[in-house]
């Protein structure tokens, strides 16, 4: 794909591109994809664009950028009947937590780059790392995984 990257939303979208291609074993992308999200977190912030932070924050980026940081760096996939987390954090970060709605379920997650902790308020059947187990009520489980 080919862009000018004269919108600030093809950031956020190239660094999930990249986070792809490097979860393929393109590890070449692994910095690209990064440094892609690193400047779509701060484009209002530091008003890349010249101006146009003044007309309001751009819904799109945040989004974007949101989407990368759990569906690509989490690993989180809500697309299929049971809740899924294959994290791939990026080498930057030691961990990231936050808690996600999922079929009225709330999961509280803690990732690292060597388990995730999960705890969820119902009980729930997930997939973490690769390994399907049940989730009941405000129980705590660890899975180890090498990512």
């Amino acid at each position: 794909a080919r862009t000018t990257h004269g919108s600030t939303t093809s950031r956020p979208v190239f660094a999930g591109i990249y986070v792809a291609l490097a979860r393929q074993g393109q590890q070449v992308f692994e910095k690209q994809a990064y440094d892609f999200l690193t400047e779509a977190i701060g484009s209002d912030y530091y008003d890349i664009q010249g101006g146009t932070t003044a007309e309001g924050v751009h819904m799109g980026v945040m989004g974007e950028t949101l989407a990368v940081i759990q569906n690509d760096y989490a690993g989180v996939d809500m697309l299929h009947d049971t809740f899924r987390v294959m994290p791939k954090l990026p080498s930057q970060w030691s961990s990231i937590s936050f808690t996600q709605k999922y079929h009225g379920v709330t999961i509280n997650l803690q990732i690292s780059h060597h388990h995730v902790i999960a705890k969820a308020d119902k009980k729930i059947s997930v997939i973490i790392a690769g390994e399907q187990m049940i989730l009941q009520p405000d129980e705590r489980k660890e899975v180890k995984y090498h990512g």
